[in-house]
């Protein structure tokens, strides 16, 4: 669509300093920024309602996960703003060569495939009692043209006029050309916009997936801790169990001896008490 793309109309060195430091918007950002309205959608609700506040806050927050927007990142101002002059560029430039004749328009890129896919999303939604009077009005305007239309080619068959015929053929084949190049671009537009959906949705996937087995992972940790506490507390149990052990046999151990000792102690009296009854039995048999 023209020799330059949308976003080199806009003045790519322009600067936001919201956020500490320089940020510039380019080609790569602005690519980025257009994928994520076009996901979001901000723009279906009302201009300043607090849905339409809340969309660009999370077009701004998904924006800010890339590369180029983590250092500097954009708050939603920033982003409606680059937005609405990107749009507002891209029409003017569509309104112009759709005026201009004779001009064969560039393949578009795709940046212009975006914001003619938002573009008309945005004509086809309706979010206020204002815009369904506008959009009233425009189809007055179209019933108004093509009633004009429809009396013109009556006027023009009346008159049998050749080089009317040849220039509305012109014309009529300019507008089949103009019809067939939107359609092109709106199911090219709505293919890439699918595979950017089924992209999003595997990455969503992959990460819900990586989130999944990271849990697996943290809870096979935690079981892993649990079982080697579980297996300290045991063995400082069995420790316990096997010292108390230990010293009730040294306690058994101890009073056997000190029985041993005590009856060792009593056969000596014995012995001692045998001794001397024997000694007084001799003794009275010498005094006799």
């Amino acid at each position: 669509m023209g020799d330059k793309s949308c976003s080199e109309l806009v003045n790519t060195k322009n600067t936001a300093t919201r956020n500490n430091g320089t940020f510039r918007w380019d080609d790569a950002k602005d690519k980025i920024l257009l994928r994520e309205v076009r996901v979001v959608e901000p723009y279906i609700w009302k201009g300043g309602s607090k849905q339409a506040g809340q969309g660009w806050t999370e077009t701004a927050k998904l924006v800010n996960t890339y590369e180029g927007f983590k250092d500097m990142p954009r708050d939603q101002r920033a982003v409606r703003e680059r937005f609405n002059k990107l749009m507002g560029e891209f029409r003017s430039k569509t309104r112009a060569e759709l005026n201009a004749s004779g001009i064969s328009p560039d393949p578009p890129t795709e940046i212009e495939i975006l914001l003619e896919e938002i573009s008309d999303i945005m004509l086809n939604t309706v979010h206020t009692d204002k815009n369904k009077h506008e959009k009233d009005k425009r189809a007055k305007a179209l019933s108004v043209r093509d009633a004009a239309m429809h009396t013109w080619g009556k006027s023009k068959e009346r008159l049998g006029s050749s080089e009317d015929e040849s220039d509305g053929s012109s014309e009529e084949s300019n507008t089949t050309k103009q019809t067939k190049r939107r359609k092109q671009r709106k199911r090219k537009s709505s293919g890439d916009a699918f595979e950017y959906l089924r992209m999003r949705s595997e990455q969503f996937m992959l990460v819900q997936q990586q989130e999944i087995e990271l849990r697996k992972q943290q809870a096979m940790l935690e079981q892993q801790k649990f079982d080697a506490r579980e297996k300290k507390q045991q063995q400082k149990q069995d420790e316990l169990i096997s010292q108390q052990q230990e010293m009730n046999q040294l306690l058994e151990n101890q009073q056997k001896q000190f029985n041993l000792q005590q009856q060792q102690q009593q056969m000596q009296m014995q012995m001692q008490k045998q001794m001397q009854a024997a000694m007084l039995a001799v003794l009275e048999k010498v005094a006799k």
